[in-house]
């Protein structure tokens, strides 16, 4: 590349960025998923299965969950979901 010997090897590099503002929460839910609960298409399972493990609790975060969550669904009738 370079035919010569040498001592010194300079780059300049010019760069032009696009700077745009983009709000994350600026994005379109299809229409079957715009009231809960939704459902998702048993096609896309293997996709979602990380997202569905459930594990035990610890203590500390089962009285969390007790305190904040709890009395909604005590409301709703789901009896804590057995944890």
């Amino acid at each position: 590349m370079i035919p010569e010997k040498t001592d010194r090897f300079e780059v300049e590099v010019d760069l032009v960025a696009e700077m745009a503002v983009l709000n994350p929460f600026d994005f379109f839910l299809e229409p079957e998923s715009e009231r809960a609960p939704f459902f998702y298409a048993a096609a896309l399972d293997h996709e979602l299965e990380p997202f569905r493990l459930e594990c035990e609790l610890t203590p500390r975060f089962k009285e969390y969950y007790d305190k904040v969550i709890g009395p909604f669904e005590e409301k709703k009738g789901d009896g804590g979901r057995g944890r």
